[in-house]
């Protein structure tokens, strides 16, 4: 008696439609069939051939500049007032569209970085203002 590569089994399992359907699942009760999950064979499919870390670490050194270089600690953050955020994205906001419509992507990118920095700064506020919420 030869043995069967795992997949000449599978295929040997499958029922008449080809679908992963084992004929002896609906053997007891006709009406219940079984069927298999599709197997995903080719990961890269599904993986993006990179990995969008660059972007975050920098977002984390903007913030990490703007605590060591300009003072904006999250105990300074806290006292100012959420207005003061809201004004400062709006404004990080309309330079992005300016410098997108300017065809200057690398200062819309380096903005876009900044406001990503105060966006962290604004949740880090209303979490510590508003914690469990």
């Amino acid at each position: 008696m030869t043995q069967l590569p795992p997949s000449a089994n599978q295929a040997a399992n499958t029922g008449p439609s080809g679908a992963g359907e084992r004929e002896d699942a609906g053997a007891a009760n006709p009406s219940t069939r079984v069927t298999a999950a599709p197997a995903i064979h080719d990961q890269s499919a599904i993986q993006p051939d990179f990995v969008p870390v660059r972007a975050m670490e920098e977002i984390l050194a903007e913030r990490h500049r703007q605590i060591h270089t300009f003072g904006h600690t999250p105990a300074q953050d806290r006292a100012l007032p959420l207005a003061h955020f809201a004004r400062e994205l709006s404004k990080r906001g309309l330079a992005i569209t300016e410098y997108v419509q300017f065809h200057k992507p690398r200062l819309a990118r380096r903005h876009a970085i900044a406001l990503a920095a105060v966006a962290m700064a604004l949740i880090d506020r209303i979490d510590a203002e508003f914690p469990g919420e």
